[in-house]
């Protein structure tokens, strides 16, 4: 009787240890389990194994912590047949939300699992019908998460399915009230209207009586808000405020936005001073000249991006990479004795296949089809995994009638563009 006694202990002992094991495992691992389910897999195998009669005899948060890992497991498994089998789909829906709910009755104030439950139970509504109503639950999530802005975004998405649109709107601007920065994440939802941008500029000149981070956020979104309005003078304002509140925050992107406001607003000296603040923060400044330049580019502003160009040459030195956008900008110009000019320099300082592919484009502006295919050519071989400069080329072949040339140049593109989709 002894022996037996202390056999059941050992196995419970071991059984509990294979449970927290595999929980354990599961939760360091939880967020790739698209790339890696070996936890998924081990903690299957250790359900099959043991019997669930031993999880009684475990301690309540013990208990909680399995059977969230096991409605985790079962919702990732749903998810990997939804398209599938449908049947199957919902039926590991189900067992999801009957895991989640048992995980919830162990702590009913421990908002993870019942924010699993909400979102299962959405998904089943959206699914099944009627039969399921995921609004207590998000209710009750939004008392105990009020400022989670994850389950936030979920609430709002429920409130949509559900056509509660005053609630959807009071939502929305809380969300950018307790995190201006969502604003742009806002727009991409599906439950995004212009309807609701009252409601977000009332959250973010909320969040804008704030102090710190959460101010800054709320201008710097609010000038981004404006500039969707097309009210560019109070996005410059906006912004502006933004930037002025804690500035060694500033990144080259605050300075790339504040350029470009200032060029839609044909105020060329204050974009131009912008511009260089964000070449010296940036960590790539040829990268960063070339978001510069497609800034000018939008609005057409080929002088002005060169102008801009001289006087990055003063104050900061000489980028190789801006060399590059002058010429692009005098071949839009059609200044082609001086963009080729720049780029034979550069080629002579360091050969580059983009100046050569230029040439070629200059080339063929000018109609000369064998200055477009030598030149194209060497951009090739420079650069042969650039998809673009093969099509360049077999196009300079073609104009030349050497068909069977430029066909093999075509294909070679072809197999370039198919292996960048691999």
């Amino acid at each position: 009787m002894v022996l037996l006694f202390l056999y059941c202990m050992v196995s419970l002992a071991i059984s509990r240890y294979a449970y927290i094991k595999a929980v354990t495992e599961f939760y360091l691992i939880d967020q790739n389990l698209s790339d890696n389910n070996v936890p998924t897999q081990r903690l299957v195998r250790v359900l099959n194994f043991l019997p669930l009669k031993i999880i009684p005899y475990l301690g309540d948060i013990d208990r909680q912590k399995i059977h969230l890992a096991i409605g985790k497991v079962f919702l990732t498994q749903a998810e990997t047949i939804q398209e599938t089998d449908p049947v199957e789909y919902i039926k590991l829906l189900e067992n999801a939300e009957r895991h989640y709910r048992i995980s919830v009755g162990f702590d009913p104030k421990n908002i993870e699992p019942i924010g699993e439950l909400a979102k299962t139970v959405f998904t089943l509504e959206k699914t099944v019908g009627n039969s399921f109503n995921a609004l207590p639950y998000f209710e009750n999530l939004n008392k105990l998460g009020p400022n989670i802005i994850e389950y936030q975004y979920e609430i709002a998405r429920y409130y949509y399915f559900k056509g509660m649109e005053d609630h959807l709107s009071q939502k929305v601007a809380h969300i950018v009230a307790i995190q201006p920065s969502a604003y742009g994440k806002i727009k991409k939802e599906d439950f995004y209207s212009p309807r609701l941008n009252p409601f977000i500029q009332i959250g973010l000149e909320k969040a804008s009586q704030e102090i710190g981070m959460v101010q800054k956020q709320a201008y710097l979104s609010l000038g981004r808000f404006f500039r969707d309005k097309k009210n560019i003078t109070e996005a410059i304002k906006y912004y502006n405020k933004g930037m002025s509140i804690r500035p060694y925050e500033n990144n080259e992107n605050n300075y790339l936005f504040t350029g470009q406001l200032f060029l839609e607003n044909k105020e060329f000296d204050k974009a131009s001073d912008e511009f260089i603040s964000g070449v010296v923060k940036s960590k790539k400044a040829e990268d960063f000249i070339k978001r510069i330049y497609y800034s000018f580019k939008k609005e057409q502003l080929f002088e002005e991006f060169m102008a801009f160009s001289r006087k990055v040459e003063e104050k900061v030195g000489n980028i190789r990479e801006s060399g590059i956008f002058v010429a692009r900008a005098r071949i839009e110009l059609g200044l082609y004795e001086l963009a080729r000019a720049r780029l034979i320099q550069m080629n002579s300082e360091k050969q580059s296949s983009e100046a050569f592919f230029l040439l070629g484009v200059i080339a063929e502006k000018e109609k000369d089809w064998d200055g477009m295919e030598l030149n194209s050519q060497r951009a090739t071989v420079l650069d042969p995994d650039n998809c673009h400069y093969y099509q360049f080329f077999a196009k300079s072949l073609k104009l030349q009638k050497k068909y069977a040339q430029a066909t093999l140049t075509q294909n070679k593109a072809k197999k370039c563009f198919e292996s960048k989709k691999n």
